[in-house]
This record gives C-alpha cells, structure tokens and sequence, in this order.
C-alpha cells in the first residue's frame, strides 16, 4: 500500500493516495516493520500536509513517528515546521511519540 500511495501521489491521485497512506500509518499491528512502515506512512502524510498549508494537521503526523527511530530527525523538523506554519509560537510542540528524552527533558 506504501509504494502504491507513492506512485498516487506522483499521478496526482492525491486522495487515493492519502486513503493508503491512512490505512498505513492506523495499522495496529506491534511488530518492528510494522512501526516503521506506519512511521513512514506518517512521515509521508506530514509532509504532504505541510506542503499543502496544513500545520495543524501535518504536527498531528509528525507527533506519531517515533522516537528513537529511523525517521525520527525528519519528524521532529517537520513538526518544528509544522509548529511555525500553525502560528503557535506560544505553545511549545509536543514531543514525538515513545520520545524518552524529550519527555524527561521537559519535567
């Protein structure tokens, strides 16, 4: 479903494409490659988010990759990203998910 999401978005089947990528990132199986496809598909819709003017909306992806992990520098970027193009610059962004040392770096 990734790679066909990939081949939709380059078509220009923006909702198909979003559609697969939804069904990606909601997928509840605990496996490894699992959590990384799902933070992938995450990483994917942030950033398609962010590209379209919806901070709001990309922050909430960014926030679900997890930390530590492969995508973790992208997401926490992109959500600082994200947290610019939302104007919420009096609120701090919350950190990734599963991210340890933010959240001890907060209390």
């Amino acid at each position: 479903r990734f790679t066909q999401a990939g081949q939709w978005l380059a078509a220009g089947r923006r909702d198909e494409a979003w559609a697969a990528l939804m069904a990606v990132a909601d997928d509840d199986d605990a496996s490894p490659t699992r959590r990384v496809m799902r933070d992938r598909a995450n990483l994917a819709l942030a950033e398609q988010a962010l590209s379209e003017g919806r901070g709001e909306q990309a922050g909430e992806h960014f926030r679900r990759v997890h930390s530590p992990g492969p995508y973790a520098s992208r997401a926490l970027l992109g959500l600082g990203w994200s947290h610019l193009l939302s104007n919420k610059r009096h609120d701090p962004p919350r950190p990734l998910a599963g991210c340890q040392y933010a959240t001890s770096r907060l209390h």
